[in-house]
């Protein structure tokens, strides 16, 4: 866990004769795809919209409906947190009236951040500004669990005393990820007071949650619930401190949730 470096349903619109259209689709996991629909009087765009782990990918056609041989493209800006970032788009498509052609390039992946907030996807007419461009923002696909029906006993293990959940690691019980890296690039026990066991428990949540073969509940609620946990863990290794110790050691705790808390998306959904 690397602290220091974590330091719609259904949407239609007419826009003056333009439409476009948003549903979820019936052929996709549930929740996981989008498809959209941008059709604008320069071109039309039939999108597919897949979370992928800690990431977004568009797919689809984009058609041509000018005959003057001006271009058009599409252009994807992911919405991470409260801040844009980062942004894709398709190359000119200079095809002609009528012409279509697939849309395969559209992939965005964030270096950072807590969770993938909206995509605003537009379709554009080459040869004018962006403020022309036909646009929609909607909300990101969730993930989708793999083994859900795990979920009950990966909460046990996060609920668990400590005494028991580093017993039951010791013993690594199929088919849980047991692997950790401690605290990583933060010190285990910063100012002496040991968070290891916290951080150890930080890493089974996330790579068995969020990400990897169980993946059973990789939504932010239970992101969170990880993360309090990770706070609440630490601020019992606090309590055997007082005075001055205990309100270093709780400065400390502090610091170490708000890093993963403001930054944890990646590491917790990871690839998918």
């Amino acid at each position: 866990m690397t602290l220091r470096s974590l330091l719609a349903t259904a949407l239609t619109t007419a826009l003056a004769g333009t439409l476009l259209v948003l549903l979820p689709s019936p052929a996709a996991h549930a929740g996981a795809t989008y498809t959209g629909v941008l059709d604008a009087a320069w071109g039309r765009a039939d999108l597919r919209i897949n979370r992928v782990g800690w990431g977004l990918t568009v797919t689809g056609t984009m058609k041509d409906k000018r005959a003057d041989g001006d271009c058009i493209y599409v252009e994807a800006v992911l919405a991470v947190d409260d801040y844009s970032d980062p942004d894709d788009r398709t190359p000119n498509f200079c095809g002609g009236k009528g012409k279509s052609t697939s849309i395969t390039s559209i992939s965005l992946r964030p270096g950072g951040g807590s969770r993938l907030a909206s995509v605003r996807i537009r379709v554009c007419a080459a040869d004018a500004g962006k403020d022309s461009c036909l646009e929609k923002t909607f909300s990101i696909p969730p993930e989708t669990a793999r083994r859900s029906d795990l979920k009950s006993k990966v909460d046990a293990y996060r609920t668990m005393s400590m005494k028991k959940f580093l017993q039951a690691k010791k013993n690594k019980p199929a088919p849980f990820n047991w692997s950790d890296n401690g605290c990583t690039n933060s010190p285990d026990k910063p100012g002496g007071f040991n968070f290891l066991p916290a951080c150890k428990r930080h890493d089974f949540g996330y790579a068995n949650y969020g990400h990897g073969s169980v993946k059973a509940a990789p939504t932010d609620a239970v992101r969170k619930l990880v993360d309090d946990r990770f706070l609440a863990d630490m601020r019992r290794v606090c309590n055997k401190y007082s005075g001055e110790s205990y309100t270093k050691c709780q400065g400390y705790a502090t610091a170490y949730h708000q890093a993963v808390r403001k930054a944890g998306g990646k590491a917790f959904y990871a690839n998918g």
